[in-house]
C-alpha cells in the first residue's frame, strides 16, 4: 500500500497492511533547521513535509499548510516588535482597540503569550464581537491543491480548520478569563458564538465540495477547560453541525486533543467526531488509546508518541522505545482505526 491507501484504509475502518507512521515532526524540524542541528540526511529538507518524505512517513498532518484565507475584514492590526522575541499585536476598530503580548522562546521554538486581547469583558469584548462580524472566510481550494500535489500518494492533508467558539474565545482571552466570562456572561459569548459559527459554516460549505477529505479543528481539547457542561452548551452545537456538513459530502472530522480527555469521550461521541488527532495518553493525558478506540465503533485513534517516549536517551533507549511499541501494538488489536502518531 501507498501512504494514501494506507491511511485511506484506516479512515474507512479497514485494516491496513501496517500501522501507519506518522509524526508530527513539525516543531522539531523547525528548531533544528534553524539552529543547524538537522540529522546529516535531513539537512538538505526545506520544511517539515520534505522531511516526513525523506523519512518514509505516512502523511497525515495538520501543519502543512492554512487553506482558509480571510477575504473581508474592517479592523486595522498593528504588530511591534520590542526586542528580545516580545512582540505587541494591537487591534483598532471602531468600537476600540485591543493588544496582546507575546514572546518567542528559540529554546523550544515556541511563541508564548503572556497578555491576551480580551482583559475587562465590558471593555474589549465589543472588540472581538466586531472582528468576528465583520469578518469573512472562504477555503483556498489552489492552496490546497498544491500541497495535496506535493504529498502524492504519500498520504493524507488533514485541512486545519478554525477551532471550535470555546477555544475562539480562549485566544481572546486566555483560558481562565474565558471560562469566567462564559458562566458571567453567558447570552453575550452564546450571541457571538452564533455569529462565528455562521460564517464558519459557509466556509465548511465550500471546503465539502473540494478534493480535501480530512478536516482538523484545532482546538486542544481538554476537559480541565472545555468542562462537560461548558463542552454541551457552547461547543456540541458547532462540532454537530460541521460533521452533518462533511460527513454529507463523505469526508472526516477530526479535532486536535491534546489534553484529558476521559470526561469528554460520550460527548465526542455524540458531537459527531471521526475521530482525535494527537490523543496524549496518561500520564500527560488521562484517556487510554485502547479506550479512545471504543468512543464509537468507527473511531479513529490517532497518537502513540508523547514527549514520555521521544525524550528517551539513556543508553537503552532503543530497547525501551521498541518494548513500548510492541506493549502499544499489542494493546490496540484489532489494528485497524489507529495512526500512530504523535501525541
Amino acid at each position: 500500500m501507498t501512504g494514501r491507501e494506507r491511511i485511506m484504509a484506516v479512515l474507512k475502518c479497514q485494516f491496513p497492511d501496517r500501522v501507519p507512521f506518522s509524526p508530527n515532526i513539525g516543531q522539531w524540524f523547525d528548531f533544528h533547521k534553524n539552529n543547524g542541528t538537522l540529522p546529516e540526511e535531513l539537512q538538505n529538507c526545506k520544511d517539515e513535509l520534505d522531511a516526513m518524505l525523506a523519512l518514509g512517513c505516512d502523511i497525515f498532518s495538520r501543519r502543512l499548510g492554512n487553506f482558509v484565507k480571510t477575504v473581508h475584514y474592517e479592523h486595522e492590526t498593528v504588530t511591534e516588535s520590542l526586542g528580545d522575541g516580545w512582540t505587541r499585536t494591537t487591534i483598532k476598530t471602531p468600537v476600540g482597540s485591543v493588544s496582546d503580548l507575546n514572546k518567542f522562546e528559540r529554546g523550544s521554538w515556541t511563541t508564548y503569550t503572556h497578555e491576551h486581547f480580551v482583559k475587562d469583558f465590558e471593555r474589549d469584548f465589543p472588540v472581538l464581537k466586531f472582528v468576528i462580524e465583520h469578518s469573512d472566510w472562504a477555503f483556498d481550494s489552489e492552496a490546497f491543491r498544491k500541497v495535496d500535489e506535493r504529498v502524492g500518494d504519500a498520504g493524507i492533508v488533514m485541512v486545519p480548520f478554525f477551532q471550535s467558539p470555546i477555544k475562539l474565545l480562549h485566544n481572546w482571552a486566555g483560558q481562565e478569563a474565558a471560562t469566567f466570562f462564559m458562566l458571567d456572561y453567558t447570552k453575550e459569548c452564546q450571541s457571538l458564538f452564533e455569529v462565528f459559527t455562521a460564517k464558519v459554516v459557509e466556509v465548511a460549505k465550500q471546503a465539502a465540495k473540494s478534493p480535501a477529505q480530512v478536516f482538523c479543528t484545532m482546538d486542544n481539547l481538554d476537559s480541565l477547560f472545555h468542562s462537560p457542561i461548558l463542552f454541551r452548551q457552547f461547543a456540541l452545537p458547532f462540532y454537530q453541525t460541521l460533521a452533518e456538513i462533511f460527513h454529507s459530502e463523505g469526508k472526516w472530522l477530526f479535532s486536535h486533543a491534546c489534553g484529558r480527555l476521559w470526561a469528554l469521550r460520550e460527548l465526542i461521541a455524540e458531537a459527531g467526531l471521526d475521530g482525535l488527532e494527537g490523543i496524549p495518553h496518561p500520564t500527560i493525558g488521562d484517556l487510554p488509546l485502547p479506550e479512545a478506540k471504543k468512543i464509537h465503533q468507527r473511531f479513529i485513534v490517532n497518537g502513540g508518541m508523547t514527549a514520555h517516549e521521544t525524550e528517551i536517551n539513556t543508553p537503552d533507549a532503543r530497547d525501551l522505545i521498541f518494548a513500548y511499541v510492541r506493549n502499544l501494538f499489542a494493546a490496540m488489536q484489532p489494528l485497524d482505526r489507529f495512526i500512530f502518531s504523535s501525541g
